[in-house]
């Protein structure tokens, strides 16, 4: 199940979550192992240890945030974001 945006989605709220999944990835955090393997489309079968010890980036960060939210890249993630603030704008 995808995560439901906020009525006022930020898009400056979503890098923050992002660079806290990376750096909770760091940490070796179970929870955060466990959405990287639900969510990043290259990882879903690798090991909790093969995760601990993959280089994971900002880039794929972004995408399991992107994917937690439906949306398949980081850019439709942003685009969606945009999307919705532009309706409300108007």
């Amino acid at each position: 199940m995808s995560k439901s945006f906020p009525v006022r989605p930020s898009l400056e709220q979503l890098k923050k979550q992002a660079k806290e999944l990376l750096k909770s990835h760091r940490s070796g955090n179970p929870d955060v192992l466990r959405r990287i393997q639900e969510n990043h489309p290259d990882w879903g079968n690798r090991s909790e240890l093969e995760l601990r010890a993959t280089r994971f980036t900002l880039g794929d960060a972004q995408l399991v945030i992107a994917r937690e939210y439906g949306c398949a890249s980081w850019p439709k993630l942003k685009a969606q974001v945009e999307s919705i603030m532009a309706a409300i704008a108007n």
